[in-house]
């Protein structure tokens, strides 16, 4: 089911991208978040069937006895794989979005020492000629903006 979802939005976003794509604004915006959606699923498709992979085999081994030395040993690991899986999904989720990542990250102590410094572009300033001012030339038009936006609403 997934996979039919994905091929259609992917369909759809590559004839969105296309120059003379007929879709409405809503309709882009309900395509890209579908799109940022599926993202975010299949991050968590992927961790999901992991978590549940790992305590079925497990119990295939304790069952079919293949391991019988370290039968307890399973019951421990089973056991506390399937009480952490709502950790380890949290956490994927958490790590998904990354506003989320970010905010997490940086409640971590010390992480800003392991971080990676950024660059970023420093473009000069444009020279100004002596004289002109950098000021606009009406500096109420952010309130008559304003003003026709409040009566605009009334």
């Amino acid at each position: 089911m997934y996979i039919i979802v994905l091929k259609v939005n992917k369909t759809r976003r590559k004839k969105l991208e296309c120059p003379g794509c007929d879709y409405s604004l809503a309709q882009q915006f309900q395509i890209k978040e579908n799109y940022r959606a599926l993202k975010l699923a299949k991050n968590l498709l992927i961790v999901v069937l992991c978590a549940m992979s790992v305590p079925c085999a497990l119990l295939i081994f304790l069952v079919i006895g293949l391991i019988p030395s370290f039968k307890m040993i399973l019951i421990h690991i089973m056991e506390n794989s399937i009480y952490l899986n709502p950790i380890i999904i949290c956490t994927v989720l958490m790590f998904s979005s990354t506003v989320w990542r970010d905010e997490y990250l940086k409640l971590i102590p010390g992480w800003n020492r392991f971080r990676k410094v950024g660059m970023f572009i420093v473009r000069p300033r444009p020279q100004v000629a002596p004289g002109t001012s950098t000021t606009p030339a009406d500096p109420d038009e952010g309130l008559v903006y304003f003003e026709q936006l409040k009566k605009s609403w009334m």
